[in-house]
């Protein structure tokens, strides 16, 4: 959970679908939709698992970079935030209309590219 730009992004997602549902008709959602929404959630998820590890990396002095999240966060506070993460890209996937549908995971897709890309590099692992 690494870009501190999270926050501003999410914001502004939620704004532009919040436009887009008062101007269509709400679906079900269709399977490429629902796979999308897979993918963003599987990558949500191994950021968590990433940022988990920071705790076994004491030589990582930039520590957790996420406003949110704090520089040393707990695992209780990851593991919380990973969820509600997880939750709001759910609801508002699920709330907008189809012709919007894909706009929130794939913004959370780019950004948690992003994300486990620089937990990778910083040397962030996941373990079992």
């Amino acid at each position: 959970m690494r870009p501190c730009h999270v926050t501003p992004a999410i914001a502004m997602a939620c704004a532009l679908l919040c436009s887009l549902a008062v101007r269509a008709e709400w679906e079900p959602p269709n399977g490429p939709a629902v796979a999308m929404l897979v993918a963003a959630e599987t990558l949500i998820l191994v950021d968590v698992l990433q940022t988990l590890d920071l705790k076994r990396h004491p030589e990582l002095v930039f520590g957790e970079m996420n406003p949110l999240l704090g520089s040393h966060p707990t695992d209780e506070r990851i593991l919380a935030m990973g969820a509600v993460g997880a939750l709001v890209t759910a609801g508002l996937w699920y709330a907008i209309p189809p012709g919007g549908r894909w706009i929130v995971p794939s913004v959370v897709m780019v950004l948690e590219t992003f994300a486990i890309v620089g937990n990778a590099r910083a040397g962030l692992s996941i373990r079992f």
